[in-house]
């Protein structure tokens, strides 16, 4: 009970009130917030579309469907159907593992169950070399008996459930917390299931969740611990969140009654995307993708208060950081569809900003990638081509800025910004292609150009330039007729002053 009453993270109150509210900014931060706000109306992007499609057949409502096409087994609840899926699960389990058994000797039988009695057990250990060690003697086990994890460690798994909730999260040290949460999301991802998402369940769930969403301090017995045991707090909060992301992907998850729970869990992961460390990223942008696959459209009040830490760094270019702008860039690759073009003019108008010349001029004789103003910029240039598809209208702009800057760096073959405009490149390129032949006269324009056609990584650039191949023997022609012109007026000058110069000798 005392568990059970972890407190609410903050985000999830946020999240409740942020239906009825606006982003809290300056005339900018409100233009910027309501420019790059979402369409929160469009479904997610169809790339994942098909996969959500196949994980909403999966449900356990629709396997009962499948089973009796009554009127009455849709409207059979969804728990009662995993409960139904979990029994036959652990049936199925248990055959498989007392099969194996009896195919031994005593003796054999006997060693194989005591030996699984001690790794099931070390699944939770504080330690992260022995929890991996056990999981990998289970995967020998699997490989040698043909029987699955679930029907192994079936017999056993009081004796690993029982510690890990017989005692709150918050009462034991860092590291068994990261034990036990750990031997969960292993249970969790389990096929067939190994776990039923039940009243136990569900309190450690709100005790990972309250975790994952507290501030280092909260997590300490005193805030001057909080620097001793930032690698643990870390990886305590990375743990956490991998699984929530276990449960969420679950069928039986996605039940009515656990709404409020999922959308907590929701805010948290966008919560979790701007934390300072790259392993809770990660492991927060792994989260959303799967609550991508599973549902198409989010919430507008979580989306508004997910995006609003990004939207009001962008209100500003004072307040762009390196790790805010890769947090766009993450963001815009899970909801593209929910950004609009006008993120991409406010970016251009920062990167103006941030562009000073007499800046880039003094940096020019120094190593530019390690100046804080140059990887701004570049960072800045990162976001370009994740931008909605009808970003292409910035390809005038976003060239004419790039080689702005490696003018004032004094930059010619190269420079810091380039393979970032080139992915923007490979997204658009037939426009690019013929952007380029257009200015074929153009010096600057043409090392950049034929920089791009040279990298490896620009195979769509080289493809499209072949398709341009009429247009190019058009400029060609229209080339040489100008140079015999010219060779021919030369001639002619030059047969004009020998004449008179003969009649001045004359």
């Amino acid at each position: 009970s005392q568990a059970g009453t972890a407190p609410q993270p903050p985000s999830a109150s946020g999240t409740a009130d942020s239906g009825d509210s606006k982003p809290e900014a300056g005339a900018n931060g409100q233009a910027s917030a309501s420019d790059a706000s979402m369409d929160t109306d469009k479904p997610q992007p169809s790339a994942e579309s098909g996969d959500s499609k196949a994980a909403a057949s999966t449900t356990p409502k629709d396997a009962s469907n499948g089973a009796n096409g009554s009127a009455e087994s849709e409207a059979k609840p969804a728990g009662k159907s995993s409960q139904e899926l979990m029994a036959a699960s652990t049936r199925q389990a248990t055959l498989a593992f007392k099969k194996l058994t009896t195919g031994l000797s005593s003796e054999n039988s006997r060693l194989l169950k005591s030996f699984l009695a001690l790794i099931t057990k070390e699944l939770a250990n504080p330690s992260n070399e022995v929890r991996e060690a056990a999981k990998a003697c289970l995967a020998i086990l699997v490989d040698v008996t043909k029987c699955n994890v679930t029907a192994l460690l079936l017999p056993f798994r009081d004796r690993l459930l029982g510690p890990i909730f017989g005692k709150p999260l918050r009462a034991l040290p860092h590291n068994m917390q990261i034990g036990n949460i750990d031997a969960i999301t292993y249970c969790l991802s389990l096929d067939p299931p190994f776990l039923e998402i039940n009243e136990e369940l569900l309190r450690l769930l709100s005790e990972a969740l309250a975790l994952a969403d507290a501030e280092d301090q909260a997590l300490v017995n005193h805030p001057a611990q909080v620097r001793s045991n930032t690698v643990s707090l870390t990886h305590l909060r990375h743990v956490c969140i991998r699984m929530l992301t276990a449960a969420m992907v679950r069928p039986e998850f996605s039940d009515s009654k656990n709404t409020p729970t999922r959308a907590r869990i929701i805010s948290v992961f966008f919560k979790s995307l701007y934390h300072k460390s790259v392993e809770v990223v990660d492991a927060a942008n792994d989260g959303l993708k799967q609550v991508l696959l599973q549902q198409q459209k989010l919430p507008r009040d979580l989306l508004q208060t997910g995006l609003r830490p990004i939207l009001l760094n962008l209100s500003d270019y004072k307040r762009l950081t390196v790790a805010s702008l890769d947090g766009l860039a993450r963001l815009l690759q899970l909801l593209t569809n929910y950004f609009k073009v006008e993120v991409g003019r406010k970016l251009l108008d920062h990167m103006q900003q941030w562009a000073n010349p007499q800046l880039l001029q003094a940096a020019s004789e120094k190593s530019v990638e390690d100046m804080h103003e140059i990887k701004i910029l570049v960072a800045i240039l990162q976001v370009f081509h994740l931008l909605p598809s009808t970003a292409g209208v910035l390809l005038d702009d976003l060239v004419g800025s790039v080689v702005n800057l490696e003018v004032h760096l004094c930059r010619r073959e190269s420079s810091p910004f380039r393979k970032p405009l080139f992915k923007f490149l490979n997204r658009y390129p037939t426009e690019s292609v013929v952007y380029f032949i257009k200015r074929i006269d153009s010096p600057h324009y043409m090392r950049i150009f034929t920089h791009a056609l040279n990298s490896p990584e620009c195979g769509p650039l080289r493809d499209a330039l072949v398709t341009q191949t009429p247009a190019l023997i058009d400029l060609l022609r229209e080339f040489c007729a100008k140079a015999t012109s010219f060779s021919s007026g030369s001639k002619n000058s030059e047969s004009a002053d020998a004449e008179d110069g003969s009649d001045s000798m004359a």
